[in-house]
């Protein structure tokens, strides 16, 4: 058979446990035959990965297949339904948002932020890479990606998504940054639950716009060479900041979805808050503005020190 006929085949094929592994075969033979596949038959082969798997109840494989399909077919409604349907259920016990820190370095400010957040009964999790020294801690999620700061888009997302795909689709997030200080607990509740479940992106609205520093990341990445390279990506619009920002439930959603289909928007992105900036606005969520963080019952640690002191 030509190489249409065996895609066309293995389509169509009706998979049983008894004809798995030549299924794979298959698939790992036609990759081997052909340097080049295009991108419009290349998604079946992972898409036949993707439903072994499933049937052998390897759902985080299972997974990697069909966003790899997703990758190559982007516009596939079908996948992207299949990727929905591999999310769990959303449970009443679940709360309708949470905190996710960021955490850098030493962990100290970021349990100390975890456990105000845990007295206020908000739910949370710690983010960090896999060479962080966080100590254990039951609510510190590793994802798997690079150290340092050019990085933090990528470790932000993939904090995004795990809590997406292992808790709730329905889960609104709060991404705040281990310095920050919760100052009203009541305050961030009742903003929270007003924003938890729509296309909310919300922050404190960056004001610079079009000056907005290129070299932010300079003596802070860890591949030396970008630490004298400029930022040059355009400027679409404020966004908003990153030491906190909220996005509700069909936010994260949509940021999730957009990320697996377009992974290259990361390439050459070395600001977070930017990169989740034009995301909404390439799905076309607005920005809500916050004044100050203190809408949200919050504050910024202040330079050198913290601010006098939490609100007991």
């Amino acid at each position: 058979m030509d190489f249409n006929q065996r895609i066309s085949a293995l389509l169509q094929l009706q998979l049983s446990p008894l004809n798995w592994d030549s299924t794979l075969k298959e698939c790992d033979s036609i990759e081997a035959d052909n340097l080049y596949i295009p991108s419009g038959f290349l998604w079946v082969v992972e898409y036949m990965r993707y439903q072994i798997e499933l049937a052998r109840s390897n759902r985080k494989t299972a997974a990697h297949h069909l966003k790899l399909a997703i990758e190559q077919n982007p516009y596939s409604d079908q996948l992207l339904q299949l990727y929905q349907q591999l999310q769990p259920a959303a449970s009443p016990d679940v709360a309708p948002f949470a905190a996710l820190i960021v955490a850098e370095g030493l962990p100290a400010p970021a349990l100390a932020l975890a456990e105000r957040l845990h007295a206020a009964g908000i739910e949370y999790a710690i983010l960090a890479d896999a060479q962080a020294s966080l100590q254990s801690h039951s609510r510190v999620i590793r994802v798997d990606t690079p150290a340092g700061y050019e990085n933090q888009a990528r470790k932000v997302v993939a904090g995004m998504t795990w809590l997406h795909e292992n808790i709730s689709p329905n889960l609104g997030v709060l991404r705040i940054g281990q310095e920050m200080l919760l100052q009203d607990p009541q305050r961030l509740l009742e903003r929270l639950r007003l924003m938890a479940a729509g296309e909310v992106y919300a922050g404190v609205t960056t004001t610079d716009g079009i000056q907005h520093d290129r070299c932010r990341h300079w003596g802070r990445c860890a591949d030396e060479a970008l630490n004298r390279r400029v930022y040059n990506k355009p400027f679409y619009r404020a966004w908003a900041a990153e030491d906190a920002y909220f996005l509700g439930a069909a936010a994260v959603r949509k940021l999730v979805l957009s990320m697996i289909r377009f992974p290259a928007r990361f390439d050459g992105e070395y600001y977070e808050d930017k990169l989740i900036g034009d995301i909404m606005l390439f799905e076309g969520i607005e920005l809500t503005g916050w004044q100050d963080y203190a809408d949200l019952g919050l504050a910024q640690r202040q330079a050198g020190g913290a601010i006098e002191q939490e609100q007991a």
